[in-house]
């Protein structure tokens, strides 16, 4: 089974945190039978959108499996 993973913070700032917990969840599925997917809205993984940012988030969060942010 795969769990979508949901990575919420403000787009500008926090980057090098996003990335220590994407980094985090990505070494969790190497090691276990378990799947991660991260998602998480930025210019380094979303550049373009083809929706607002605010639709862009709704849509991540209302497809994925667990929200980690505030």
């Amino acid at each position: 089974m795969e769990f979508k993973i949901f990575i919420s913070s403000i787009i500008e700032g926090y980057q090098d945190r996003r990335d220590i917990v994407e980094a985090t969840i990505n070494s969790l599925g190497k090691d276990s039978s378990l799947k991660f997917s991260v998602i998480r809205l930025d210019q380094k993984s979303s550049p373009s959108l083809d929706c607002s940012s605010q639709q862009a988030c709704l849509n991540g969060v209302n497809s994925c499996d667990i929200y980690l942010g505030r």
